[in-house]
């Protein structure tokens, strides 16, 4: 879909302006679409892709999320978004990630080669609830640019508080902190990670971020999963008030 506005005025929560839940869409140029939420992959057993190629995505809330299928077992859908060029914007994340409630289901994954995520609090934000969309997570980011909007302590480029896999090769992340990781595997090979360069902090959080102007933040979350970070080489650039910090 090229050109014209797809605009979803509800009040719902997941109130869309486009919604899909089987087979590949692409979002090209000139198209703008709008919705409490921009954009929503949602499977339950199909494969379903929607790219965005050029178009400007807002959101209220969100202006893109990924989210995995439910708790029923016979849900093994795979829910895929691909951010090539063009804008997504949401007030409060820009993507957010919802893996699968059970473990059958395919993997929820993101991969950003291009454009600009911008979210007010995250730029991309997972979920760590111990009792669901914490499973079969994959994010790779290898070119563009996710940031945040707000100018607070609070922000975070990419909050990873959930079990799945978190790759970035490049681009660009930054918030007040740029990547705190609560769960699961990150690694690093390029790109630049920054984060505020005030005074790092730490401050207990059992549903949310903790960290503050660092790079990349470790900080289990109290759902008490693995944590695994590496840093492959020096063609990754990381600062903060720390660069790295646990």
């Amino acid at each position: 879909i090229k050109n014209g506005v797809i605009e979803n005025y509800g009040t719902s929560g997941t109130a869309s302006g486009v919604t899909a839940s089987r087979g590949s869409l692409t979002l090209g140029e000139g198209l703008q679409v709008s919705g409490n939420i921009g954009v929503y992959v949602d499977p339950a057993t199909n494969v379903c892709t929607i790219t965005i190629d050029g178009a400007s995505v807002t959101g209220a809330t969100y202006g893109a999320v990924a989210e995995g299928p439910g708790s029923t077992k016979t849900h093994i859908g795979t829910a895929n978004l691909i951010v090539k060029s063009g804008s997504v914007t949401g007030g409060t994340a820009g993507i957010a990630v919802y893996g699968a409630d059970n473990a059958n289901a395919g993997i929820t994954s993101v991969v950003i080669s291009g454009g600009t995520i911008s979210g007010g609090t995250y730029g991309i934000a997972g979920n760590g609830n111990v009792d669901k969309h914490i499973v079969n997570t994959s994010i790779q980011i290898t070119g563009g640019t996710v940031q945040t909007t707000n100018v607070d302590s609070s922000t975070t480029g990419i909050y990873h508080p959930q079990k799945g896999t978190l790759v970035v090769s490049g681009g660009a992340i930054s918030g007040m902190t740029g990547i705190e990781i609560r769960a699961g595997e990150l690694t690093v090979s390029g790109g630049s990670i920054t984060g505020g360069n005030g005074t790092p902090s730490f401050t207990a959080n059992g549903n949310g971020t903790t960290a503050q102007n660092i790079g990349i933040a470790v900080a289990q979350h109290t759902t008490k999963e693995d944590i695994s970070v590496t840093i492959n080489n020096d063609a990754a650039q990381v600062s903060g008030g720390y660069a790295l910090a646990e």
